[in-house]
């Protein structure tokens, strides 16, 4: 029943169990205790929780077209755009050598410009990469981190997949936006998965580029013939001066190969005799033709170790720490500790002495055997803004977690304290439970304060927000549907992927 191991997720993978999770929200638990016990019994124990993840998320979507579908579509999306980004790189580093090695006999190929197109200008673009690569935490030592992060972002071949995606057929685009609305309502757990995602992408232009030039530019020393010089205005006016130092400089680039390929330093020479001027510039002699091409070895040597190879490492780590990013969002999305949880408990029914046939009898009758909560038990509860109800209609529902009230007539420095005194109260699988007025609409006030509680509380805690109406016994109502709907719509705009809005009965189990 399960499918074939895998051991790293994907971004198709990280979608899908964010679409499937979501929506086991609104089966019941009796379903969805079921479903995974049926697919738990079949994963052994002894593999990672990632991979138990994977193979129960891949039988669930070989039972669900609709599922499977989703996560089809992902990564078609995601593997295409990577493809045609990384096309066009090549197709850039072709035209642009074929401009840059353009030669008609009249002149000289200027290898100044041909350095500074396929090495020097994508050396500083590396830089913006490598800013944006760093962890946040050492950015703001880094005296104008914030401008190279911002021209990163501009400038990133990784944009292109927006103009893209136009081209893609509609259930594609459908999966892209499905991919995008993840993003923007989990943007805590998805940010760093999509900041690799577009480095990833860049890189794939970059290397492509790389690629192509270096393969233009051999194409051309083979087939062509090119003369090779140097001309420049930035000079002394001293011939010999000039030369002593163009070749200091070439000396200096070729350091790494010198000992090894001595032909691929341009001797001082060959340097006095490349040079040339436009303004006075003759047609070259077979013999002069011949002498300038020695420059070419020089030029691949350097446009391979500081134009492709920073390229290939900058593509590898982008690659890595894409894979890192997608992990770790695979195992933090929400919910996913209480399926695994479910597995588990699949097991032990499993291992129990009870007959096989009378298990699954009572497993049909509880709903997965062993009762395991679809959500995590709630440790302290916010009374926000004064909901009319009195703790005792409060403890019938969650029993003795701690009552605070907030908002309303609760000082904003006491919902500061509040929300700094709550980490330490309650368990790391406890969530903190939000009763909030279904008859009003939430306001930012509220909003600040979910805002407030999550860097004190840390990734991972559960904050479920509770509309409740009262009714004339003050024991605490479900809200109405259109209600339920009003306040999901404005949570979900927090980009907060531990933050949900809840029924009170699912939760408290009224």
């Amino acid at each position: 029943m399960s499918s074939p191991s895998r051991f790293d997720p994907t971004i198709a993978d990280v979608v899908t169990l964010s679409v499937l999770l979501d929506r086991d929200e609104q089966q019941t638990r009796k379903e969805v205790q079921m479903r995974d016990r049926l697919i738990g019994e079949h994963l052994p124990l002894s593999i990672t929780r990632t991979e138990t993840t994977l193979r129960w998320l891949g039988s669930v979507c070989a039972e669900d077209a609709q599922l499977r579908s989703v996560r089809n579509n992902v990564e078609t999306t995601t593997h295409w755009t990577g493809v045609i980004i990384a096309a066009i790189g090549l197709l850039f580093g072709w035209s642009a050598a074929l401009g840059v090695f353009y030669f008609d006999g009249s002149g000289r190929v200027n290898a100044i410009g041909v350095l500074a197109v396929f090495v020097l200008l994508p050396g500083l673009l590396l830089l913006p990469f490598m800013a944006v690569a760093l962890p946040a935490r050492f950015l703001s030592w880094l005296p104008g981190a914030n401008a190279a992060i911002a021209l990163a972002r501009g400038l990133s071949p990784g944009r292109l997949s927006i103009l893209i995606m136009r081209f893609f057929p509609a259930e594609v685009r459908e999966a892209w936006r499905q991919l995008s609305g993840r993003v923007g309502a989990h943007h805590r757990l998805f940010l760093n998965l999509q900041k690799w995602a577009m480095l990833r992408w860049s890189q794939s232009f970059a290397l492509g580029f790389q690629v192509a030039a270096l393969t233009s530019t051999l194409y051309l020393v083979v087939f062509t013939d090119l003369a090779f010089g140097w001309s420049t205005t930035l000079t002394s006016g001293h011939p010999n001066e000039d030369a002593q130092t163009i070749h200091g400089i070439a000396s200096a680039i070729a350091l790494p190969w010198a000992s090894s390929l001595p032909e691929a330093v341009p001797s001082l020479e060959l340097i006095t005799e490349s040079r040339y001027f436009r303004v006075a510039a003759d047609r070259l002699t077979h013999d002069e033709a011949a002498r300038l091409g020695g420059w070419w070895t020089f030029i691949v040597m350097t446009m391979l170790l500081y134009g492709l190879s920073p390229r290939i490492i900058s593509f590898l780590v982008a690659g890595n720490r894409l894979g890192a990013a997608t992990r770790h969002a695979f195992l933090s999305t929400p919910g996913l500790s209480t399926v695994l949880n479910r597995i588990r408990q699949a097991h032990v029914q499993t291992a129990s002495d009870e007959p096989e046939a009378q298990s699954v009898q009572n497993s049909a009758e509880t709903g997965g055997g062993i009762e395991v909560p679809v959500r995590a038990p709630v440790g302290v509860v916010i009374n926000w803004s004064a909901v009319p109800a009195t703790d005792a209609a409060i403890r019938a529902a969650f029993g003795q977690a701690p009552i605070h009230p907030a908002g309303a007539n609760v000082s904003i420095e006491e919902d500061h304290r509040l929300a700094d005194q709550l980490a330490p109260v309650i368990g790391d699988e406890q969530a903190v439970a939000i009763l909030v007025k279904a008859w009003e609409p939430p306001l930012m006030e509220f909003i600040d304060f979910v805002r407030l509680l999550r860097p004190a509380l840390g990734d991972g805690r559960s904050i479920i927000v509770l509309p409740v109406g009262i009714d004339t016994g003050s024991r605490l109502h479900p809200a109405e549907d259109r209600q339920l709907e009003i306040w999901r719509r404005k949570i979900s705009q927090v980009g907060d992927p531990w933050l949900r809005v809840d029924l009170i009965q699912e939760v408290a189990g009224i």
